[in-house]
């Protein structure tokens, strides 16, 4: 003996809302297009701009280290002032101010290099290969230039006399011997070729057991 079933349940079959949207005609949607890899980020204007800031932060270095060369008054004293102060030749002024340079544009190329590797994971393996050497070359250089004086001992003695010689026969003025000026540049071989080093270190990426 059955139980009669409520006066409110009966063979009505209840439908899902409708939203009016008729474009539905039961098949599955089309899975969206594989845009396949990612393609890496090229070079814009930025990276061009802070390439050629480097070029010209190396090329200011290099000038002021060598501005007693190649300007022929960068030697010569100003006149003495009111007080009859001696002023120095503005030629020697300029070696404090090329390590600055200097670090400049080596920090500004080894960052372009850096963002690279990160960017473009290929070619990540070759370009710090190539901030090691760029590292190993700095340093190397530093060193050399920070003990130039006593590496080129007899040239600076040699390039003396020569000096000598000839303002004592009125020809020409005084020179600095070029290894005197190269302990100058030291610090801005030595700060960007550490940096390196410290960055290639601290990025360097961990092998999972």
């Amino acid at each position: 003996m059955g139980h009669p079933l409520p006066e409110s349940m009966d063979d009505t079959v209840v439908l899902p809302a409708f939203d009016g949207d008729t474009s539905f005609d039961g098949a599955a949607p089309e899975a969206a297009p594989d845009a396949g890899p990612p393609v890496p980020a090229r070079g814009g204007p930025p990276v061009l701009a802070l390439a050629v800031l480097a070029a010209l932060s190396l090329a200011a270095g290099v000038f002021c280290l060598a501005a007693v060369y190649l300007v022929p008054g960068a030697l010569d004293a100003p006149s003495p002032n009111q007080a009859d102060v001696p002023l120095p030749a503005w030629g020697p002024l300029l070696w404090m101010v090329s390590p600055v340079f200097l670090t400049v544009g080596f920090g500004i190329a080894a960052g372009l290099l850096f963002v690279r590797a990160h960017r473009v994971p290929v070619q990540a393996s070759r370009l710090r290969g190539g901030l090691w050497a760029l590292a190993l070359v700095l340093l190397a250089g530093a060193t050399i230039f920070l003990f130039a004086q006593n590496i080129f001992a007899e040239a600076i003695l040699a390039m003396a006399s020569e000096s000598s010689a000839g303002r004592f026969r009125g020809g020409g003025s005084w020179r600095p011997e070029w290894p005197v000026l190269l302990p100058f540049a030291a610090p801005g071989l030595l700060t960007p070729g550490l940096a390196i080093v410290a960055g290639l270190l601290a990025t360097v990426k961990r092998r999972r057991p």
